[in-house]
């Protein structure tokens, strides 16, 4: 399974299954491995058995939109965003922005000094992207997901995530690997690989 750590916080997404030219994901948001979904509420269970509660089933057509979404903010550097075809859940990607995206109330003044710190925005973004730049990715998963949701709504529960662009890369190789490995099981040989 790809796992997307930062500092405690975990995004985990398996591939579960290929139905109907459909792919189906498992998707976990866990906190120092335990799930910060309230199981007792999620309706939709694991697409595959054996998984523990907390985990979100997700819908999307195939080849997988996941990948190219990931490659594209950390390649091109622009905020973009993936949603499930079943609209259960959007990941939301906005490099070099900090949420919540505005700027902060506050001054940033240096120990030795009572002048505030200033910081030459124009510089940095001039610089380009770097592997050490943070990636702000906000996580939404839908209120369908839970008891008694009758259809997706555009409510729910958001988590927000700060990896590097070097910790994106990593997870984007994890779930390019988990994906082919994925396809190979399903023997698809009709099935277009997107990467």
């Amino acid at each position: 399974m790809a796992t997307l750590n930062v500092e405690g916080l975990t995004l985990q997404v398996i591939y579960a299954a290929i139905d109907g030219g459909d792919i189906h994901y498992e998707i976990s948001l866990q906190w120092n491995g335990q799930s910060v979904l309230n199981t007792d509420i999620l309706k939709r269970e694991a697409f595959r058995v054996g998984h523990p509660l907390g985990w979100v089933s997700a819908l999307n057509g195939e080849p997988c939109a996941l990948l190219p979404f990931l490659r594209k903010v950390v390649d091109e550097d622009e905020a973009d965003y993936f949603e499930t075809m079943d609209l259960s859940l959007i990941i939301a990607a906005y490099p070099r922005s900090d949420f919540p995206f505005l700027p902060s109330h506050w001054r940033l003044i240096p120990k030795d000094t009572d002048d505030a710190m200033e910081v030459d925005q124009t510089v940095a973004v001039a610089a380009g992207a770097a592997s050490e730049d943070f990636i702000e990715l906000m996580i939404f998963v839908d209120a369908f997901n839970f008891k008694g949701a009758p259809y997706p709504s555009g409510i729910g529960a958001g988590i927000r995530m700060s990896p590097t662009r070097s910790d994106l890369s990593t997870f984007y190789d994890d779930l390019k690997s988990e994906y082919d490995a994925f396809l190979t099981s399903y023997d698809a040989v009709d099935v277009h690989r997107y990467l």
